[in-house]
């Protein structure tokens, strides 16, 4: 009796009188049938397996125009470059173009006022390498890194999550079961089931920016960056109503 009461505990049973209101409509339930809530959470850690660089480029003038026309050129070329990987996605971002006073209003110093422009361009795939020698080549073309991190992609997230959907569809069988076997009543079926999930596939990793190289007594600069994956956690979570019946 004991062990009945942990299963009832531990499994949420409601009897069909409770529900009767909520789920008025969805079935007829069988005589000496019962109905019960049942969910499970699967987790996992995946390798992190998509690399994204945010670069940007910031100039400015006394001239409008002429800062519009830099960032243009510039940027027209960073795609050109980028077009050359087919295995990169290049994306254009945040673009501005503002008046800056570069004294910021100090005491006793006049403004100097000039015109500031900028625009970001984020690279990303799943070729980490890739990437990085990418973002080294922008950075030699006037781009300065903004930001660098690994993320978990669409597919592989997808793929793990249909497999923790069957471990999970697996625990919600086996917990019915369980009940059902506590109450002689050992015919199971899952009636609905909703799914849930979550996870934290986008990580912003340090970067490591290798300054200088020395190649025959001369510093020569290197902008390639350096990166490393982390791993990404990802859940699902899932309930059913499942039908006890002899």
């Amino acid at each position: 009796m004991r062990n009945m009461l942990m299963v009832l505990a531990a499994f949420c049973l409601v009897s069909p009188a409770a529900m009767a209101h909520d789920y008025e409509g969805l079935l007829s339930l069988p005589e000496g049938s019962t109905m019960m809530n049942v969910s499970a959470t699967e987790r996992t850690e995946v390798e992190q397996d998509t690399l994204t660089a945010t670069l940007r480029f910031q100039t400015e003038n006394a001239d409008p125009a002429v800062v519009q026309e830099e960032i243009n050129k510039v940027m027209t070329d960073a795609l050109a470059e980028a077009k050359k990987v087919s295995t990169v996605e290049a994306t254009t971002l945040y673009y501005n173009v503002y008046q800056y006073d570069r004294n910021q209003g100090k005491d006793k110093m006049a403004s100097s006022i000039v015109w500031r422009g900028e625009q970001n361009l984020q690279i990303k795939s799943t070729d980490k390498e890739a990437v990085l020698d990418l973002a080294g080549k922008l950075q030699k073309k006037g781009l300065v890194m903004n930001g660098l991190e690994f993320s978990v992609s669409s597919a592989l997230r997808d793929e793990v999550q249909s497999d923790l959907l069957e471990k999970a569809l697996a625990r919600l069988t086996a917990k019915a079961k369980r009940a059902g076997d506590a109450l002689g009543k050992g015919n199971v079926e899952l009636l609905r089931v909703d799914v849930g999930h979550g996870d934290s596939g986008y990580h912003p990793q340090p970067v490591a920016m290798r300054s200088m190289d020395m190649a025959g007594g001369a510093a020569e600069k290197s902008f390639v960056p350096v990166a490393e994956a982390g791993k990404s956690e990802i859940t699902l979570d899932v309930s059913a109503i499942a039908l006890l019946k002899k």
